[in-house]
């Protein structure tokens, strides 16, 4: 695990010496921003988990986009406080990480786009998590359709009549699908 305070330096070497890491975590880390990564995702093609735990400043969507290109075999992304993610990151991460079976990322902002990108590109999806995240529409979610293996769906804040229709029709076209929203129950 990496937290604080992470030199460039020191990312170069992880990517120079590292390349069977399969898991990388960062706690609290402090960068100038999610280029200072790239190092890291090049040199080590075989990540299958990352997760950033508090490091909003910098979980942009060149992040995403660098996974995408540089991580084919992901397998779960986490982000918390992730405020600068949008649609056109997650479009991307879709589109390039097929082997994507968890995403978990709070207080992002998403859009039809996003939902619609992970229900063409990403089949294999089991767990979604979308702790307050914004932008979610029942138009959006109805193109988690397209993910067959999704078992898990957490949906920020209360259910709403429009949300829940659309669950109603998820739950049916898949039935072993569990959605939960935080402060609303779920089923």
């Amino acid at each position: 695990m990496l937290s604080g305070r992470i030199s460039a330096e020191a990312l170069d070497l992880i990517g120079a010496h590292a390349a069977e890491l399969t898991s990388l975590t960062m706690s609290y880390a402090q960068l100038g921003g999610s280029a200072d990564v790239l190092p890291v995702l090049r040199g080590c093609p075989n990540l299958a988990v990352v997760s950033l735990e508090r490091c909003g400043l910098w979980v942009d969507d060149l992040l995403l986009k660098l996974l995408a290109a540089h991580c084919r075999n992901l397998r779960r992304f986490e982000a918390e406080r992730a405020e600068l993610l949008t649609a056109k990151g997650f479009v991307a991460l879709a589109k390039g990480c097929p082997s994507l079976t968890e995403l978990d990322v709070s207080r992002a902002s998403l859009s039809a786009a996003a939902f619609k990108a992970l229900g063409e590109h990403s089949s294999k999806l089991r767990v979604l998590s979308l702790r307050d995240c914004s932008g979610i529409s029942a138009a959006g979610l109805r193109h988690l359709s397209g993910c067959a293996a999704l078992r898990e769906l957490e949906l920020p804040g209360h259910e709403t009549k429009s949300t829940r229709q659309v669950s109603s029709e998820l739950k049916a076209a898949q039935p072993q699908l569990r959605i939960t929203w935080p402060w609303g129950g779920g089923w």
